[in-house]
């Protein structure tokens, strides 16, 4: 936006210790130092609020849609979602071979 080289400062700096003077020229260094802590304050600030609501819509999102899953209580039936997944294991259980179950009993026995 701004090129500005080492020539062009040096002018700028000229020109100001010209205008301002060499008796008052820290007391400007010191204001120009405080407005600029001052702008970078605000900035941080405003990006901080900017993203504290961004947070906030994302958790409101995540809410939202953690309470539209919650309400559904399972695709078979009404059964709370734990129960399904043990009901499923019971009938994996029931499919399984006699045989096949004390190989399984025994592999889990010894690890």
């Amino acid at each position: 936006m701004f090129e500005l080289g080492w020539q062009e400062l040096l002018i700028i700096a000229i020109v100001t210790l010209i205008v301002v003077g060499p008796k008052d020229l820290p007391m400007l260094f010191n204001k120009a130092g405080k407005l600029v802590g001052n702008i970078k304050q605000i900035s941080r600030e405003f990006f901080d609020k900017v993203n504290e609501a961004a947070e906030v819509d994302e958790i409101n999102e995540l809410k939202t849609s953690m309470s539209n899953i919650s309400d559904f209580d399972s695709f078979e039936g009404n059964e709370p979602p734990h129960n399904i997944g043990s009901r499923k294991v019971d009938e994996k259980k029931k499919t399984i071979p006699k045989k096949r179950k004390k190989v399984l009993k025994k592999k889990t026995k010894i690890s």
